[in-house]
């Protein structure tokens, strides 16, 4: 899901800030990342994979 989020957000033309920010709005979203992961797990995912995108790379994995 988070790969497909980077995807939306690339499309659309936001920058990673701009998808940051977006992200934040989610506080319910953040409040479970944080109860299961210790961190806002969702934001971190998507944010790693709209680098990936931007270094052309559309194959990689990331397990945070």
């Amino acid at each position: 899901m988070a790969r497909l989020d980077a995807l939306y957000f690339n499309l659309y033309g936001l920058s990673r800030e701009e998808a940051d920010y977006v992200l934040g709005t989610f506080p319910i979203v953040r409040e479970q990342d944080e109860a299961a992961f210790g961190r806002f797990r969702t934001r971190d995912l998507v944010l790693g994979y709209m680098n990936a995108l931007a270094a052309g790379d559309t194959t990689s994995v990331l397990a945070l």
